[in-house]
């Protein structure tokens, strides 16, 4: 994962994905290429563990899948 002005942008991010992480496993995931944007809080003590980042953003490529299937 890339990183830089407050954004990370996956290592296998297509052109125009890119998400804001914060402590406790808040997000704001951004897709322009789909027009998503994904806002998520809570608080996650784990989400520093291994598998917690892919699972979160398989989650959201999910999301983005779903809405591009309902357009």
């Amino acid at each position: 994962m890339r990183y830089g002005y407050q954004w990370w942008i996956p290592g296998d991010a297509e052109p125009g994905e890119f998400l804001a992480r914060g402590v406790y496993g808040q997000y704001v995931y951004v897709n322009r290429p789909a027009g998503v944007v994904i806002a998520s809080n809570g608080a996650d003590r784990q989400f520093r563990e291994d598998g917690s980042f892919p699972d979160v953003l398989d989650m959201f490529r999910r999301i983005v899948a779903l809405a591009e299937q309902e357009r």
